[in-house]
């Protein structure tokens, strides 16, 4: 089956680990790693990769991404940027988390590190926020390089779109539309509608909101609890809502749809619960966001032109079902979210693997595509 994947061409990346070594800030291991680009050997004094034998982290310096992807390298005292295509991501030294576009934020398990005056940055990570693919076994990351440009077919659709951790959505057009906003780390404040699939605390989560929202954002929330406890918090414009219902808010029109799971093995989120998905209609386009759900008969023949369905397989869908959801709704793209990409996109690949051929899968996670 051909796939339609926003990934290209190739890198392949040795590292082994070798008898001498030097132990700093008693958790990381510095090791000599060849690495192989294109099957010629990178530079170890020039990029020096490292590892982190705590986490299992492979870390470069920051230069690696500037030559290999282009990007720009730039430093500003305790703070490291990398950007591409309008986007950027940015490291502060002993900090444990990442700042996508001065807005979202992801915790790491360990601290940014910085080494004879080096930055080292995420080798996996970072290179998959510039387009590539990274597989792993126990001695051997294999990363793959490609253009950081969304396939032609889906460009127009995915412009202006952002994800951020968890299920955090950005929509932006002439209104600029979150959902399930987590982990916010910056206060961009420029939110006019702010969408909440339901009141777990990893998809309602109070400080990003006020982080996100315009003082005149109206917030729609489903769930019982969620407004009161919304206005307990000092939100205002809150508006409780059901599945299967319609809005028109800022000139955008919003349907609710159920969002529930049927397998006996996770029972987080009922029918009874009253959560929902999402789909909104603006910039011309339809994006059905489905919020933590399994495949459920609701998903049948949606018309939709984006879909957003979670992956994680323990709260939500599995990659397999997920797939099977995507080809029910039949959407132009696809693109999974809801799983942790700073361990494995192997999960998100998966499902783009098991789509049907009219289907394009794009990964959008922390991605730094060109459609600013």
């Amino acid at each position: 089956m051909k796939r339609k994947i926003s990934v290209f061409l190739s890198v392949a990346l040795l590292v082994l680990s070798v008898g001498n070594f030097t132990v700093i800030a008693a958790e990381v291991v510095v090791a000599p790693a060849p690495v192989r680009v294109d099957g010629i050997s990178l530079s170890n004094e020039k990029y020096n990769p490292i590892w982190n034998n705590l986490y299992n982290r492979v870390l470069v310096k920051s230069e690696f991404f500037a030559d290999y992807f282009g990007a720009e390298v730039t430093t500003a005292g305790s703070v490291i940027t990398i950007s591409k295509n309008g986007h950027s991501i940015s490291f502060t030294e002993s900090e444990k988390r990442f700042v996508m576009d001065g807005i979202g934020g992801r915790n790491l398990e360990s601290e940014n590190l910085v080494y004879d005056g080096e930055f080292y940055l995420p080798l996996r990570f970072m290179s998959e926020a510039l387009g590539a693919i990274v597989d792993w076994t126990d001695s051997l990351a294999s990363v793959t390089t490609g253009s950081i440009s969304l396939p032609d077919e889906a460009a127009q659709y995915l412009k202006g779109v952002t994800l951020f951790d968890q299920s955090t959505i950005r929509l932006e057009g002439e209104k600029i539309v979150y959902i399930d906003p987590y982990r916010i780390a910056g206060e961009p404040h420029d939110g006019d509608v702010i969408l909440i699939t339901h009141t777990h605390t990893d998809h309602f989560d109070i400080d990003s909101i006020k982080k996100v929202m315009k003082e005149s954002a109206v917030i729609l929330i489903a769930g019982e609890g969620g407004v009161a406890r919304a206005e307990e918090n000092g939100l205002k414009n809150v508006q409780s809502v059901v599945p299967n219902s319609e809005y028109t808010l800022d000139g955008i029109s919003v349907k609710t749809i159920p969002a529930y799971n049927t397998a006996a093995e996770r029972q987080n989120h009922r029918p009874e619960l009253n959560f929902v998905g999402y789909i909104v209609e603006m910039n011309g386009v339809t994006y059905y966001s489905a919020g933590d759900t399994d495949y459920i008969e609701d998903m049948n023949g949606l018309d939709v032109d984006v879909a957003f369905l979670p992956i994680d397989g323990r709260f939500n869908m599995d990659e397999t079902e997920a797939a099977r959801a995507a080809n029910a709704i039949a959407p132009k793209i696809a693109v999974p979210y809801h799983f942790n990409n700073f361990d494995s996109e192997a999960k998100a690949r998966e499902f783009i693997a098991l789509l049907d051929d009219e289907i394009i899968g794009v990964i959008m996670t922390f991605r730094m595509y060109d459609n600013k």
